[in-house]
């Protein structure tokens, strides 16, 4: 499997301040989900403002990590 890139969007409720997190996922709904109710959620300090691909100069695809369920 894939991974792919993600950049996550944020805003500070508090201050208004941007952030932006680069996530490896397999799709855009991982990435995001991966923060929720971490920094994204009604008892989070960060609010949600969108997530799409990274095109950063690095790399963008790598083979997912093997995980132990």
């Amino acid at each position: 499997m894939k991974e792919y890139k993600w950049g996550v969007g944020l805003r500070h409720k508090a201050t208004k301040a941007m952030l932006n997190i680069s996530i490896w996922a397999p799709t855009c709904d991982d990435a995001t989900h991966k923060l929720t109710g971490i920094l994204i959620g009604p008892e989070c300090e960060y609010e949600w403002t969108g997530t799409g691909p990274d095109y950063d100069n690095g790399p963008r695809e790598r083979d997912a990590a093997p995980t132990n369920h």
